[in-house]
Parts: structure tokens; C-alpha cells; sequence
């Protein structure tokens, strides 16, 4: 819950100090920044301006004088230019441009023909300011501590204020760094550390499952170029391995007919035999029947009524030696 109070702070300090490192990186000698001056044609000089005309006096014939000395010869002095900025006497000049900020001997600023004509080098182009190329000017003193809290330019420089050309106090940036530092070191720090600690354990077990399925691949890679540098003698082995395949199973099919065969040849022996011995009995039924018939048919023909009663009681007499006794009615 302390991750985003922590980003804020982070994020806060982080761009003070960052504001304040450009602040001095950008004017480290707490010089206001001044635009350079745009590149302007020189401007025409204006035509002197004439002195009014002395009202007309009555002509007089003067008296012959000799003539007056020549007067001394009046120094020439350049009007300001409104377009240029004329460089301090107190600078030295330099040569960062490759040109020195000197003009040729024998002639102005305006160049060799006065006003007339303008002048050439960096005059022209508008680099007559020495600090808008960013250093003609020398060094001043760092600020350590002044204006802590902004600039004030009626307050004499103390440790809440500055005057406006002053840079901001670098001892701020030590601050401000001090505080960044401590903020990542309390609050950061563990989630920092747990934070890198997953990533390890994360890359790690990645770097494993890599390893693994590298050493998996190299594996089948050899293995494959194995089979395919002996890929004559496993296709042999194939071969042999379905020749051997297609005389096993037709033994098992020749196997399975014979069986079959002889499981039919018992069936069908059993059967006829069956049917044998039902003809047997069907003929012996039979045969019995008719001979039952003849021979009633023969004793009928040939047996008499004295033969018929010599034949009954002799039955009777082997019932009765037997101990079974007849009654009336023929019942025993």
C-alpha cells in the first residue's frame, strides 16, 4: 500500500532536482539569459542634418584680408548604431569563432568607407555581445547557500533569498540529492531488493526451462542425425521387421484354417455318425415292425383254435408257477 506514497515522493524529488541541476547547468554563473540578436541589416545612417540658412544680409564689399588658417581638423565621431550592441572595453577578445573581435587596422566599425558602406565579420552578422556565444565573459562565484526559497531583488542575498542573476544554491542540489537518495534507501530498498530477488528466481527457472528444452533438442537433433546417417540399414531393419511381421501372421492365419479345418472335419464326422446311428435305429424299428407283421401274418395263416388254447394255457401255467393267480376277468 506504501509503493505508490513512495513513486510520488521519488517522482517529486527526482524533478526538483532535476530542475534545479538545469537551472545551473543552463546559467552556471547566475547570469540572466539573454537572446542572441537576430541577424539585421545594417541601418542606413540618417543624412546630417543641415543648419538652418542665416536670413540674407545687405551685401558688403569686404576689405581685402589675408586668408585664415585652416581649422584643426575635427575628430570623427560614429553615432550609436540602434541595430548593435557595442562590446564592454573591459572584455578581452577572442578568437572562438576563428575570427578575432578586433577590427583591421586603418579602418572603424562601419568598415573602410565610414558610414557609407557597412562594416564585415561579426559586426555584420550581429554577434557584437560577447555572451551570446556563451562565455566571453569571466567566472563568477558560486552560490553555496543563498536563496533557499527564490529570488528577491530589493533583499540583500541571505539563506532564504537571492538577488534574480544569482544561480541557485548548489547546496540545494546536495539536499535534494541527499533526501532522493535517503527516500530510495528507506522505502526502496526492500521492495527493490524483492523485486530483484523474483526477477532472479524468475530468470533462473527461465534459464533452466531453456537449459532443459535445449538439452532436449540437442538430444533429438542427434538422434535424428544418427537415424539419418544409417537410414539405408534402418530401412532394412523395417523391411525385415514387416517381412517378419507378414510371416507371423500368416502362420497365424495357416494355423487358424487348419484348426478351423479340423474343427469342421470332427463336426461333421459327429454328425454323420449321429445320422448313422438314427438311420440304425429308424431301420431296426422298422425291420422289427415288419417281422412282427409276418409273423403274425404266418402264425394267423397257420396257427389253429386247438393251437390257440394249448398256447394260452400254457401260459397260464407258467403265470401260476410263478405264484401270480388270474382272476375272473382276466385281471392277475
Amino acid at each position: 500500500m506504501r509503493l505508490p506514497w513512495i513513486i510520488a515522493s521519488v517522482t517529486m524529488v527526482m524533478s526538483l532536482s532535476a530542475t534545479s541541476f538545469a537551472q545551473t547547468e543552463d546559467n552556471p554563473y547566475g547570469e540572466p539569459a539573454a537572446k542572441p540578436p537576430a541577424a539585421q541589416p545594417p541601418a542606413a545612417r540618417p543624412p546630417a542634418a543641415r543648419p538652418p540658412a542665416p536670413p540674407p544680409q545687405p551685401r558688403e564689399v569686404p576689405a581685402p584680408v589675408a586668408d585664415p588658417p585652416p581649422p584643426p581638423p575635427v575628430a570623427h565621431v560614429d553615432q550609436p548604431d540602434p541595430g548593435k550592441v557595442e562590446i564592454p572595453s573591459h572584455v578581452e577578445p577572442t578568437a572562438e569563432h576563428g575570427v578575432m573581435h578586433h577590427d583591421a587596422p586603418g579602418k572603424d566599425k562601419h568598415g573602410a568607407l565610414g558610414h557609407d558602406e557597412p562594416a564585415t565579420g561579426h559586426d555584420a552578422q550581429g554577434h557584437a555581445a560577447p555572451d551570446a556565444h556563451g562565455g566571453h565573459g569571466g567566472p563568477k562565484d558560486m552560490n553555496w547557500f543563498y536563496g533557499f526559497i527564490g529570488t528577491d531583488a530589493e533583499a540583500e542575498p541571505s539563506l532564504l533569498w537571492r538577488k534574480p542573476d544569482m544561480p541557485p544554491p548548489f547546496l540545494a542540489n546536495l539536499i535534494n540529492f541527499a533526501l532522493f537518495a535517503y527516500v530510495v534507501v528507506r522505502f526502496g530498498r526492500k521492495p527493490l531488493q524483492e523485486g530483484l530477488k523474483n526477477r532472479k528466481q524468475t530468470i533462473m527457472k527461465e534459464i533452466d526451462a531453456a537449459t532443459k528444452m535445449r538439452d532436449d533438442a540437442s538430444a533429438r537433433l542427434a538422434k535424428y542425425e544418427d537415424k539419418l546417417q544409417h537410414i539405408d540399414d534402418e530401412m532394412e531393419r523395417i523391411r525385415e521387421d514387416f517381412r517378419a511381421q507378414g510371416e507371423r501372421e500368416k502362420e497365424r492365419i495357416l494355423a487358424e484354417a487348419r484348426e478351423k479345418k479340423e474343427r469342421m472335419l470332427k463336426d461333421a464326422q459327429f454328425m454323420i455318425e449321429q445320422e448313422v446311428k438314427q438311420m440304425r435305429n429308424v431301420l431296426m424299428r422298422d425291420t422289427v415292425e415288419a417281422a412282427i407283421k409276418a409273423a403274425e401274418t404266418l402264425l394267423e395263416s397257420k396257427v389253429s383254435a386247438a393251437d390257440h388254447d394249448r398256447i394260452s394255457e400254457d401260459y397260464v401255467k407258467q403265470l401260476s408257477s410263478s405264484g401270480l393267480t388270474i382272476t375272473k376277468g382276466g385281471s392277475a
